[in-house]
């Protein structure tokens, strides 16, 4: 497994990104699997169209950014900043490796992150 963490401001840019067609076409089938709140399907972004990457993230990034907002935070970067308060990793597996379902998937960021 290989992982890359990427820090950042901007909760609503990750978001755009990850629901989007990525930088070679490898975003495919982008849904939520996992939720700090456990209610997986219920922050999963409607579609707003026919395309795969066509979907509503406003609901989603409004709730990501209101922890930031109740703490005072900015939403984007102030002049000088450092390091951001978002931050995204991205795990590989091996080509070898299973194919992970939902369920494999909900549970990998807490064992990754050394959670219960």
């Amino acid at each position: 497994m290989i992982a890359k963490v990427v820090h950042g401001w901007r909760a609503g840019g990750l978001l755009a990104y990850l629901f989007g067609p990525g930088v070679a076409d490898e975003h495919q089938n982008p849904r939520v699997v996992a939720t700090w709140d456990g209610r997986d399907a219920a922050w999963q972004p409607a579609r707003r169209g026919a395309g795969e990457h066509d979907l509503e993230l406003g609901p989603l990034i409004r709730a990501l950014q209101a922890p930031a907002v109740a703490a005072g935070l900015p939403l984007r970067a102030p002049k000088d900043a450092g390091r951001g308060y978002v931050w995204h990793c991205s795990v590989r597996l091996a080509e070898s490796d299973r194919v992970r379902r939902p369920a494999g998937l909900r549970a990998s960021p807490r064992c990754w992150l050394g959670s219960p």
